[in-house]
């Protein structure tokens, strides 16, 4: 009997735990954008009304040593390159410890039904901090698709 309880638990709990999963590939689920460098991880995901498109995600310091200062600007492009608007996220903890995260977010307003983004160009800044006396500075540009 007691074998039976715990099957049925462990169904249970299978069964909730991939309810709130959607795929990738689903339609209407936003896909994830991804980033990597050796100090510095940074996830996210873009959801896009008719009149804003938010930049919702998470930076994860993945050094040995803090991170300071860090700053995500990120500027919105159509298809043609052109610049449809530019935010900066800032208020990060002062410092972010080792395999800490730290959610943001980003939100921009569209001005007409006419501007459609298509890429997200990123300028990610912070200091990784090295001992008492001395910061190192650091700086990443990339673009990502935004998924339509």
């Amino acid at each position: 009997m007691r074998k039976l309880h715990f099957l049925v638990v462990l169904l249970a709990l299978f069964i909730t735990g991939c309810s709130g999963y959607r795929s990738a590939d689903t339609p209407g689920a936003p896909s994830p954008g991804y980033y990597t460098t050796r100090d510095l991880e940074l996830v996210w995901r873009t959801e896009m009304t008719e009149d804003r498109l938010a930049v919702q995600g998470f930076a994860r310091d993945k050094l040995y040593s803090d991170l300071k200062e860090l700053s995500i600007t990120a500027t919105l492009l159509d298809a043609s390159g052109k610049r449809l608007g530019t935010e900066t996220y800032t208020s990060f903890p002062a410092k972010l410890a080792p395999n800490q995260t730290n959610p943001f977010t980003l939100s921009f307003p569209l001005r007409a039904k006419t501007e459609r983004p298509s890429r997200i160009q990123f300028f990610v800044s912070y200091h990784i901090v090295e001992g008492k006396l001395s910061d190192t500075p650091a700086f990443h540009s990339f673009e990502a698709d935004i998924p339509h």
